[in-house]
């Protein structure tokens, strides 16, 4: 099982005060560990599995705004890119 999960929303709705109570929520319940924001954008990266049913439904995102990744799957992007 996968220790991190590196999680990407881009939506017109990620504005910084959403984005604050995104990182705020996720922080008491697993580790933040670095996260990227800009309006329209938030990635952040995270010790835990994330309950995205959660933003989903409090901020009105839909499945093609989120991208949820762990550890294993960037590392099989990166080494198959390095491979072409």
């Amino acid at each position: 099982m996968a220790n991190y999960y590196y999680v990407t929303i881009k939506s017109e709705k990620m504005i910084q005060q959403v984005a604050a109570e995104i990182l705020n929520r996720f922080c008491g319940t697993c580790r933040v560990r670095s996260f990227e924001f800009n309006e329209g954008f938030l990635k952040f990266n995270t010790r835990g599995l994330i309950d995205i049913t959660d933003i989903l439904i409090n901020y009105g995102f839909n499945d093609e705004e989120i991208e949820v990744k762990d550890e294993f799957e960037l590392f099989y992007e990166a080494s198959t890119e390095e491979d072409k």
